[in-house]
C-alpha cells in the first residue's frame, strides 16, 4: 500500500521511526532533544554507549542531492562523538534506487554497515503494511494511504468540496489529534449520534470531517444534510446493509434568525435522528456554535421532553486546546505553509511562536489565518510581527483586511449579495441573478462600468477564499466558507448604514430582505429607524418587481410582500395596501412559502379589521393551508387559537364537516410520519417474546397499544382532544417495519469508527521545555 508522508511533520516522522524501528529489529530506542542532537535522533545503548544511532531524515519535496550534502555534515558529527558509534542507520522519507542506497552507504562509512540499515520510502511501506497496528497508531498515514483515501473519495458525496482530494490532505496534514477526537469517536460509538458543539473557529468542523473520513474508509457513504431534513430521509436507508453517515453542519442554524424561523421543524429533527439510532451501520454527525445550541435549547423544550432526553447527553463540546495541543496546531500550519523564510523567521524570533500559543485568543482558525501566504503579502519583519498580534488582539478583524484590502468592488458586491440570502445554501441561478441585479443598480447609482463576465470572474477569486461550492443535480449550491464570514459581515454592515441601503435597494428576491435584516433578532443587521420611512417608499416601488427564490407565482409575491410589511413597516403600512395585496390572492391557490411566516401574516392580518374580515370570509382556505403545513402538535394548537382570534366560533368550524375532514387528514398525516420515532424500550423484551413464539399479532396489538396512548396525548397537545374517538380510526402507520427493527438489533454487532492514537501530553513544568523543544529543530 501506499503512503503519503507529506501530511506528517519531521516531529511525526521521527516518532513513526522510532516506532517501525524498535518493532522491526525489536530494541528499544532513546529519543534525543531536537536542535542538540549532535547528529542523534534515535539511539540505542545497552552495554556500549552509541552503540547503534539513529537519524530520521524527513526530506519532503527534496532531492536526492540535499540528502547527500546532509549526510556529509552528518559523517564529520559521528567522528566527533565519543565513543563513535558501532552502527549508523538512516530513516528517510525519500524514495531511494538501489544505486542511490549504495552511495549512501559509501558516503556514511564506516558508520552504515550495510544497505539493510538504510531506510528509504519502500521500505517505510512495508513495514507499515506489516504492522497494522502501527499504521492505526499513526492516523494521518493511515487514513491518507490510497486504498482508504480511494474509499473515502468514493464514498463521499461527488461535488462536495471538501472531500476533495487535495481538501483532505490538506486537512489531515494540519490536523492535531487531540483528547476532543477520541471523546468524539467514543460518544458517536456509544450512543450513534452526536452533536459537535463549540465557539466559532475552534475546529467543530475539521473534527467533523476526520470523523467522516474515517468512516467512509471502512465503506460508509455520506449523506450530506444541506437543508431540508425530509430530503434527507428519503436517501437513508432502512436496510442493515447500506452503511451511512448522515451529516449536517449548523444543524440549528448559523444565526439566530435561522433558530426563530427554521428551515426544520424540531420534530423533523428528533424523527431524524431517532431514526438513525434505531437503524443497523447509520451514523449521525451534527455541529452547532455554543451559543446557537444554547438558544435553541431554550426554544426548543420538544428534544428535552422526547426520549432522547438533553441534548447534552449527546453533545461533545470541543473546549480549550492544552497548551502543548496549541504548540503543535500553530507548528504544523507554519510546517506546512508556503511561507517564505523570511516570514516564517517571524515566528521564531524572539520566541514569537511562544508569544502566540499563550495569547488568550488563540483559536485554530485564527492561526490558520496568520499563516497563510496571501493574508501577509507586504508583510515583513517588524510589519509582520505588528500585523499578527494585531490579528490576536482583535481576531474580529480577521475578515475586514480581506474584505477591504483584499477584494475588488465586484468581489464585495457579490460577497455582501451571498450574505443578503443568510451566506448559506444559495443556488448559482439565484446568486447570478441577484448579483447582476446589483450590479445594475452600482452602475445607476454609483457610476460603476461593467465589466465582462463580472459575476464569474468576481466568483472565481471568491472560490476557496470567502465562498464554497458544491455540485449538485440542480447545479451549484453557494456558501460562505465559514460561519465567521457572516458574524464580520453583520458587525460591518451594523456599522455602514449606506452599504445596508445598497442591499435593500438593489434586492430582487424578498429573502435579499428578511434573511439578515431583522431588529427583532440578535445577532442580524439592524435598519437604523430613521432610513425605515425611506425603505418603506422604495420597498412599495420596488416589489411588483420582486419574487421569491422558491415560488414565481402572484399568491407567494402577495404573501411575502405582507410579511415584509408587517416584519419592517407596521408603522408606515397603509390598510389600503394590505387590502390591495389580500385581494390578488386567490384564495383556492394559497400555497405556503413559509409555515412560520404565514401564521405570523395571520396573526398581524388580524389586528386590521379590513383585513380580518376579509380572511374570516374565507377562513377554510386560509386555514386550510396553514393545516397543510404544520410539523407538529404546537403548530396545530397555534391554528386553533388563530381561528378563535378571527371570531371563527368553534361550534362553527367543528360542524363544517368538509373543514373537519382536512383537520383529520393533517393532524393523522404528522403522527403516522412519527409514529417510528415513538419509544418502545419499555416494551421491546415482550415483543421479542411474542415474535418468538410465533405470537406476532399480540406484538402488533402491545405496540398499537402504546401508539394509541401516544395519539391520545398527541391530540390533547393539538387542542383536539374531544376528535379522538373521530379521527383515531383513520391513523395509517404501520407496525412491521418496527417489530423487524427490533428483532435485528438484537443480533447486531456494529462497525464502529477508528478512534486512533494522541501523542502522550507532557507535564505542566515539562510543556514549555517540550514546546522549545518542537520549535527549535
Amino acid at each position: 500500500m501506499k503512503y503519503n508522508l507529506t501530511v506528517i511533520n519531521d516531529d511525526d516522522f521521527e516518532q513513526l521511526a522510532k516506532d517501525l524501528l524498535e518493532r522491526e529489529l525489536d530494541i528499544s530506542l532513546q529519543t534525543f532533544k531536537s536542535g542538540r542532537d549532535q547528529g542523534i535522533d534515535l539511539r540505542y545503548a545497552m552495554n556500549v554507549e552509541n552503540e547503534i544511532i539513529v537519524q530520521a531524515k524527513h526530506f519532503i519535496n527534496s532531492k536526492f542531492s540535499d540528502l547527500k550534502t546532509q549526510l556529509k555534515k552528518e559523517h564529520k558529527s559521528m567522528s566527533l562523538l565519543a565513543p563513535e558509534p558501532k552502527r549508523y542507520i538512516l530513516i528517510t522519507s525519500l524514495s531511494l534506487s538501489v544505486k542511490q542506497t549504495n552511495e549512501v552507504v559509501k558516503i556514511m562509512a564506516p558508520y552504515i554497515l550495510t544497505s539493510q540499515d538504510v531506510y528509504g520510502m519502500g521500505r517505510i511501506e512495508s513495514m507499515l503494511t506489516k504492522y497494522e497496528d502501527l499504521e492505526t497508531k499513526h492516523y494521518k498515514l493511515w487514513i491518507t494511504s490510497t486504498n482508504v483515501l480511494r474509499n473515502v473519495l468514493n464514498n463521499g458525496v461527488k461535488g462536495v468540496s471538501e472531500f476533495y482530494e487535495q481538501k483532505i490532505l490538506r486537512k489531515v496534514s494540519l490536523y492535531v489529534p487531540t483528547v476532543n477526537y477520541q471523546d468524539a469517536v467514543d460518544k458517536l460509538n456509544e450512543k450513534k449520534f452526536i452533536v459537535i458543539s463549540g465557539e466559532p473557529g475552534i475546529g467543530k468542523t475539521t473534527i467533523s470531517y476526520l470523523l467522516i473520513c474515517g468512516l467512509l474508509a471502512k465503506g460508509f457513504k455520506l449523506v450530506f444534510i444541506d437543508d431540508r431534513i425530509p430530503d434527507a430521509n428519503n436517501i437513508i436507508s432502512a436496510d442493515s446493509k447500506v452503511k451511512q453517515v448522515i451529516f449536517f453542519d449548523d444543524f440549528f442554524g448559523s444565526n439566530f434568525y435561522e433558530i426563530l424561523n427554521p428551515r426544520n421543524s424540531e420534530s423533523a429533527l428528533i424523527s431524524l435522528i431517532e431514526r438513525v439510532c434505531s437503524l443497523k451501520n447509520k451514523y449521525l454527525i451534527l455541529t452547532s456554535r455554543t451559543t446557537i445550541l444554547k438558544q435553541a435549547e431554550y426554544n426548543y423544550d420538544k428534544f428535552a421532553n422526547s426520549r432522547l432526553g438533553s441534548v447534552s447527553n449527546y453533545e461533545v463540546q470541543i473546549k480549550a486546546y492544552s497548551k502543548f495541543d496549541k504548540a503543535r496546531i500553530l507548528y504544523n500550519h507554519l510546517y506546512h505553509s508556503d511561507l517564505p523564510n523570511d516570514q516564517l523567521k517571524v515566528f521564531f524570533e524572539s520566541k514569537n511562536y511562544m508569544k502566540i500559543i499563550e495569547h488568550d485568543n488563540y483559536f485554530p482558525r485564527l492561526i490558520e489565518f496568520i499563516t497563510t501566504s496571501v493574508n501577509l503579502e507586504n508583510y515583513k519583519g517588524k510589519k509582520l510581527v505588528d500585523f499578527i498580534f494585531s490579528k490576536l488582539d482583535h481576531p474580529d478583524q480577521i475578515w475586514e483586511s480581506v474584505f477591504e484590502k483584499q477584494l475588488h468592488d465586484t468581489d464585495r458586491f457579490l460577497v455582501t449579495t451571498l450574505f443578503s440570502f443568510g451566506g448559506s445554501r444559495v443556488h448559482s441561478n439565484v446568486l447570478e441573478h441577484a448579483f447582476e441585479k446589483r450590479f445594475k443598480y452600482e452602475i445607476l447609482s454609483n457610476g460603476h462600468k461593467v465589466g465582462t463576465n463580472d459575476f464569474k470572474i468576481a466568483l472565481k477569486r471568491l472560490l476557496d477564499g470567502l465562498i464554497t461550492g458544491r455540485v449538485e443535480s440542480s447545479g451549484t449550491i453557494y456558501s460562505f466558507i465559514n460561519p465567521s464570514v457572516n458574524d464580520f459581515l453583520i458587525k460591518y454592515l451594523n456599522d455602514s448604514h449606506s452599504e445596508q441601503k445598497r442591499i435593500l435597494y438593489s434586492a430582487i428576491y424578498f429573502e435579499q430582505i428578511y434573511s439578515v435584516f431583522d431588529e427583532s433578532i440578535f445577532g442580524n443587521v439592524t435598519i437604523p429607524p430613521e432610513i425605515i420611512p425611506e425603505f418603506y417608499e422604495e420597498f412599495k416601488r420596488i416589489y411588483p418587481d420582486m419574487r421569491s427564490i422558491r415560488d414565481t407565482d402572484q399568491v407567494s409575491k402577495c404573501l411575502n410582500s405582507l410579511y415584509i410589511y408587517f416584519r419592517f413597516f407596521l408603522e408606515e403600512v397603509d390598510v389600503k395596501l394590505l387590502v390591495e395585496l389580500l385581494n390578488d390572492i386567490v384564495p383556492e391557490k394559497v400555497d405556503i412559502f413559509d409555515q412560520s411566516r404565514y401564521a405570523y401574516i395571520l396573526e398581524f392580518l388580524n389586528e386590521f379589521p379590513e383585513t380580518k374580515s376579509m380572511v374570516a370570509a374565507n377562513y377554510k382556505t386560509y386555514f386550510t393551508a396553514l393545516l397543510d403545513h404544520c410539523d407538529d402538535s404546537g403548530d396545530f394548537m397555534n391554528a386553533i387559537r388563530l381561528l378563535n382570534r378571527y371570531g371563527i366560533k368553534k361550534e362553527v368550524w367543528q360542524s363544517d364537516e368538509q373543514f373537519m375532514e382536512k383537520v383529520q387528514v393533517s393532524v393523522n398525516s404528522v403522527f403516522d410520519g412519527t409514529a417510528d420515532d415513538i419509544s418502545l424500550d419499555k416494551h421491546e423484551t415482550a415483543i421479542l417474546k411474542f415474535c418468538r413464539i410465533d405470537e406476532r399479532e399480540s406484538a402488533e396489538d402491545l405496540i398499537n397499544e402504546v401508539y394509541h396512548a401516544d395519539y391520545e396525548d398527541y391530540l390533547k397537545n393539538c387542542g383536539l382532544e374531544d376528535f379522538y374517538g373521530d379521527f383515531v380510526d383513520y391513523l395509517s402507520y404501520s407496525v412491521d417495519n418496527r417489530i423487524d427493527t427490533i428483532i435485528d438489533s438484537y443480533d447486531y454487532e456494529p462497525d464502529h469508527a477508528e478512534r486512533g492514537v494522541i501523542a502522550s501530553e507532557p507535564t505542566v513544568e515539562d510543556t514549555n521545555s517540550a514546546i522549545i523543544e518542537l520549535f527549535e529543530r
